[in-house]
């Protein structure tokens, strides 16, 4: 045993040891929760996203399709005058 400490400084000092490494599997334990909720949040998020530009896009092609018509109409009338 090292000179100058006794047991019971060496069961505090294992003690003190114990509860630091408990404490920070507990802390690591919650920061893998939040981060997780994070994880699943963001997917959600991509998801609704993703929903929105498969909408966008449909209607821009309806938007395209209508411009289309638009200068056809536009051109049949160009040649009837």
């Amino acid at each position: 045993m090292p000179e100058g400490l006794s047991i019971y400084q060496l069961l505090v000092l294992a003690g003190g040891l114990i509860g630091l490494y408990v404490k920070i599997q507990l802390d690591l334990n919650t920061l893998k929760q939040t981060f997780r909720g994070e994880v699943k949040r963001m997917e959600m998020r991509q998801a609704t996203h993703e929903a929105q530009t498969d909408d966008i896009k449909k209607k821009l092609e309806e938007v395209l399709k209508a411009i289309e018509e638009i200068k056809l109409l536009l051109a049949r009338k160009q040649l009837d005058n």
